[in-house]
């Protein structure tokens, strides 16, 4: 049954090099590619008639992989499909690098991608005091964790991932298997306050965020905590969002994301379909609509950019500034700047717009329950 119905249909897939197997796809290429891997491991030497058949599988599972992990790599170990999605394809994908290990002894040079080793931070400085995550795109607002937090921790020696886990994590099988006792709290360990998952200038083929996170205190339910981001607009799974942001403070979510809608929406994932959805339009997020009208309220594919990152050690302050401009039509100049200053008391968002003639400019603010 692995063989016909999983493995054979796969290799089809493969070879037609369509789809999910495209080498610039999202998380639906790591997550079949996963389990087509760990189906391959699993009959591997047990009928001779299927030898060809899962070779060819793990040979293009790991050729067909490597690319798209190279999505680490632009947001410096963040993934540009929003936490949801990081959850779901880095799991696939540990377990895949997991089970090449253990079975054949190498995982064929897939773990030392570029920014793999730094992606355990993105569970932590996503989620603010309040446990909710950072959840744009198409994303739920739960707590950030995951049984391949143990398997990052081991590999790359990064217990303060295992400390998160055992911390955060719900149960799972894997836990057991993959347990990391190492790792202190953040506070312990001096981890920064505030974190930039940048996205890498010049790569132009890959669907790039950029994210920045300020928090006020680690482990205070109180804390203060914004995210805010900029990069592509309208990517993958992704919203007409540049700029938008959550807030929380005194142990309340004061500026929230809606996050997803209904898959099942007619055209959810087609444009121009998407853009008539309320929670995919710029109104439905935390962010400016300047002269609003029926289509898409930012450009798409619009790269705007984080231009100023700025941390003091801490209880100091926090800032980010990000340059908005290219995401709206006859712009001279759109920017946000977000700080937390006064000890990181306070909380600023301020926004600085140009254009050469007069424009319908409105601010927008969903607030949390």
């Amino acid at each position: 049954a692995i063989a016909t119905r999983g493995l054979t249909p796969g290799l089809k897939e493969y070879t037609s090099n369509s789809g999910w197997t495209q080498t610039t796809n999202n998380n639906w290429n790591l997550v079949c590619t996963g389990g087509l891997t760990l189906g391959a491991l699993a009959i591997a030497g047990e009928s001779p008639a299927d030898t060809i058949l899962v070779e060819q599988i793990l040979h293009n599972s790991v050729t067909k992989v490597a690319p798209v992990m190279a999505h680490y790599t632009t947001d410096n170990g963040g993934w540009y499909e929003g936490p949801s999605y990081w959850d779901y394809a880095t799991e696939y994908n540990c377990r895949m690098m997991a089970a090449l290990e253990s079975a054949l002894g190498s995982d064929f040079g897939l773990s030392a991608t570029r920014g793999l080793s730094l992606t355990g931070y993105y569970p932590p400085y996503m989620v603010g005091p309040t446990k909710l995550s950072f959840n744009f795109a198409d994303a739920g607002a739960g707590n950030l964790s995951g049984c391949q937090l143990f398997w990052l921790a081991r590999r790359f020696n990064k217990p303060e991932y295992a400390w998160y886990q055992r911390t955060n994590g719900a149960s799972d099988v894997l836990n057991l298997f993959w347990y990391d006792a190492r790792g202190n709290n953040p506070v312990v360990d001096g981890s920064p306050l505030d974190n930039w998952f940048r996205g890498a200038t010049g790569a132009t083929s890959f669907n790039v965020q950029d994210i920045v996170t300020l928090r006020s205190q680690w482990l205070d339910p109180r804390a203060t905590f914004v995210a805010a981001k900029a990069g592509e607009v309208g990517a993958t799974h992704g919203d007409l969002d540049a700029g938008t942001f959550v807030l929380d403070a005194n142990g309340q979510r004061w500026a929230m994301d809606l996050g997803s809608d209904d898959y099942a929406l007619p055209g959810y994932f087609s444009e121009p379909q998407r853009w008539t959805y309320y929670r995919m339009r710029a109104e439905g997020q935390n962010t400016l609509v300047i002269n609003p009208g029926a289509g898409a309220e930012q450009v798409l594919r619009a790269k705007p950019s984080v231009v100023l990152f700025a941390t003091e050690p801490n209880t100091e302050r926090g800032a980010t500034v990000m340059d908005l401009t290219s995401a709206y039509a006859g712009a001279q100049r759109v920017q946000r700047g977000i700080a937390l200053f006064n000890r990181r008391r306070h909380v600023l968002i301020q926004d600085e717009i140009q254009y050469s003639t007069a424009a319908n400019v409105w601010w927008f603010m969903h607030y949390g329950t």
